[in-house]
């Protein structure tokens, strides 16, 4: 098996006004880039560098609990600007994720987690197995989203 640890930010800008609520229909986008976390005497900091290459969109469906704290959640990870399916990661919700709700008052984002168990790939991803955790912002009215993924992936081989 080989171990793959990596890092994605996925953006989805708000719906144009009018275009009604939500945004689950609209995909996300991850530029390549890297994540630094420094650790100093005055606490720790982090930086993020756009790096030169592809993008990966993320697709995904989710459904609410009545009172929407709480959702499952499905979807997939296209890597690259391929064909569709060419180097794919598929997830599943592994228990319920949680909205817990605006952490900045003066900002309509919502916080909320959820943990992914990969269910299967394709491409380079084939016979991929692991996990994918993410915390994210989203704004409920527009489908703003702002999603950080930390994956851990074990390919065959």
């Amino acid at each position: 098996m080989k171990t793959l640890t990596f890092y994605l930010q996925f953006h989805r800008p708000p719906k144009p006004a009018g275009a009604g609520g939500g945004g689950g229909d609209a995909p996300a986008i991850a530029q390549s880039g890297a994540l630094a976390s420094i650790i100093g005497p005055d606490g720790v900091t982090a930086r993020w560098s756009m790096l030169p290459g592809a993008t990966a969109r993320l697709d995904n469906s989710f459904a609410l609990n009545q009172d929407g704290s709480m959702f499952f959640e499905w979807g997939t990870v296209t890597f690259g600007e391929g064909a569709p399916g060419a180097d794919q990661i598929q997830f599943t919700s592994i228990g319920p994720g949680y909205l817990l709700g605006p952490q900045d008052p003066s900002s309509p984002m919502q916080q909320g987690a959820v943990m992914w168990k990969i269910t299967g790939g394709s491409g380079a991803f084939a016979g991929a197995r692991g996990a994918i955790v993410s915390n994210f912002l989203v704004d409920v009215g527009t489908g703003e989203l702002v999603d950080n993924h930390l994956y851990l992936v074990y390919l065959p081989g």
